[in-house]
């Protein structure tokens, strides 16, 4: 049957460091959890280097400019994370001139890849 066990997340803590851990938490639930929609992978999430990245997002009591903007690029990273996989296992690759910072940005590429021209 299943076996009842426990990890000793002390041990993970001293192991990973306060640094990693604080981060790691603020990448699970910005690439998705329970109560957020899902950006993207959770190994896209620690690829995008949430250490750096998230250092500072959340650290104060109120959510400054510079924090939102560097949580957005941080998300559009692990975005594109997965769509580099995605590309790479389908072959087809993404312009490196293409890269946005911003959703905004991000749907604007998206959307002009998906529009035709029609030439009459």
């Amino acid at each position: 049957g299943a076996k009842a066990g426990y990890i000793p997340l002390h041990e993970v803590y001293d192991k990973l460091g306060q640094k990693f851990c604080r981060s790691l938490l603020k990448a699970h639930i910005g690439s998705g959890c329970d109560y957020l929609s899902k950006v993207g992978t959770k190994k896209s999430a620690i690829l995008a280097d949430p250490t750096t990245k998230l250092a500072k997002f959340g650290e104060t009591v109120q959510l400054t400019d510079e924090q939102t903007l560097e949580a957005e690029k941080y998300l559009v990273a692990v975005y594109n994370g997965v769509r580099a996989i995605r590309s790479a296992k389908s072959s087809t690759k993404t312009k490196s001139s293409e890269t946005p910072n911003t959703f905004d940005e991000l749907r604007y590429i998206d959307y002009n890849k998906k529009v035709s021209v029609l030439l009459l």
